[in-house]
C-alpha cells in the first residue's frame, strides 16, 4: 500500500498528519534513490522554501567561474583540464629613455664647457655685448712695423683660436691698414691706433678703440695685442682666485715674455655670452682650464 494512503487511512489528527506526511516523503524519497540505476540522478521533492534555497544555491551568487581565473573540471579519465579561453595578456613594451639634455648655451666644448664645478679658480666677465659677427677692423696710423706686426699677429691668433674651439660662432674679421685717417664710407667696428695717440677724426663712430703696443714693450707685444683686441671682443681680465691678470699665460691675462697665448676655454665660454646678451661671468677649476691646441 502506497505511503500515503496509509498515512490517510489510520490517523485521524490532521494536525499531526501534516508533519508525518512531510518526513515520511523525505524518508521515501530517500530510500527510492538508493536503489536509482548507476548513471542517473534520482527527482525528489523539496519540501520547503529554505531547504529550496540550500539546493538551488543562495541569492545572487555567481553561476559562472570567474572571469580570468582557470577552472579545473574532472574528465572520464580523471585528468583536470583548464576551462580558461582567449590568450595571455602580453606585458607592453618599456617606454623608450627620455633624450640626452640639450648642451649649456655658453658651452666651449661637448666635453669642456659650462657650467664647470666649484671650485671656480679662474674666473672671468662679459665686458660689453655684441650683436654682430662681422667686424670691420681699421688700423690706424700705426706706422711702427714692430708694432704693426705685433697687431696682426694678434688677431690672427683670436682667427686660429676660435676656429679650433668655437667655429659655431660664426665670427668673422676683415683687418684695413689706414695712413691718413678712416677710408671714406668705412665705419669701423674696432680701430687700433698708436700708442699715445689721443683724437680721432670727426664723424667717426666706433664701438672700442685699442691702442697699439709700443714698441719698448716687446717681447710683450703680441701678447698686448691679443689681449688688447680680446678686449675689443667685450671679455673682461682674468682672475685668479680673486687676483687680476692671473693666470698670466691667459690671453686675458698678464702676459709671459716670448710666449704667444691662444684663447682658452674660459675666454670662448665667456665671448659666448657676449653674443647671447648675458651679462656677469663663468668660472672653472684650475685642473680644468686648457687652451686652443695651437692658434
Amino acid at each position: 500500500m502506497p505511503c500515503n494512503a496509509y498515512l490517510q487511512q489510520n490517523l485521524v489528527q490532521p494536525w499531526m498528519r501534516g508533519r508525518l506526511l512531510a518526513i515520511l516523503a523525505v524518508l521515501c524519497v530517500a530510500l527510492a534513490g538508493c536503489g536509482a540505476p548507476a548513471g542517473k540522478t534520482p527527482s525528489r521533492a523539496v519540501s520547503t522554501a529554505s531547504e529550496q534555497e540550500a539546493i538551488e544555491g543562495a541569492p545572487g551568487e555567481p553561476e559562472s567561474p570567474e572571469e580570468g581565473v582557470p577552472q579545473s573540471t574532472g574528465t572520464a579519465s580523471g585528468t583536470p583540464r583548464s576551462t580558461t579561453s582567449g590568450t595571455k595578456a602580453q606585458r607592453p613594451p618599456p617606454p623608450p629613455p627620455p633624450p640626452p639634455a640639450p648642451p649649456p648655451s655658453n658651452s666651449t666644448t661637448p666635453s669642456n664647457g659650462p657650467p664647470w664645478p666649484q671650485p671656480h679658480d679662474y674666473t672671468q666677465d662679459v665686458w660689453f655685448n655684441w650683436g654682430k659677427k662681422e667686424l670691420t677692423v681699421v688700423v690706424l696710423a700705426v706706422e711702427d712695423p714692430i708694432a704693426g706686426a705685433a697687431i696682426a699677429r694678434g688677431i690672427e691668433i683670436w682667427r686660429n683660436g676660435l676656429a679650433q674651439m668655437a667655429p659655431d660662432l660664426g665670427l668673422n674679421f676683415t683687418v684695413h691698414w689706414a695712413t691718413d685717417g678712416v677710408p671714406p664710407g668705412l665705419q669701423p667696428d674696432i680701430l687700433f691706433v698708436p700708442h699715445g695717440f689721443v683724437s680721432v677724426q670727426p664723424g667717426i663712430a666706433v664701438r672700442c678703440i685699442s691702442t697699439a703696443p709700443a714698441p719698448e714693450w716687446n717681447p710683450y707685444n703680441v701678447h698686448t695685442a691679443a689681449h688688447e683686441f680680446g678686449h675689443c671682443l667685450g671679455l673682461g681680465h682674468i682672475f685668479h682666485d680673486g687676483v687680476e691678470y692671473e693666470p698670466m699665460e691667459d690671453i686675458m691675462g698678464g702676459g709671459v715674455g716670448g710666449k704667444e697665448p691662444c684663447p682658452s676655454n674660459l675666454n670662448v665660454a665667456v665671448l659666448r655670452m657676449v653674443y647671447s646678451g648675458k651679462t656677469g661671468g663663468l668660472g672653472l677649476p684650475q685642473q680644468m682650464y686648457e687652451q686652443a691646441p695651437s692658434c
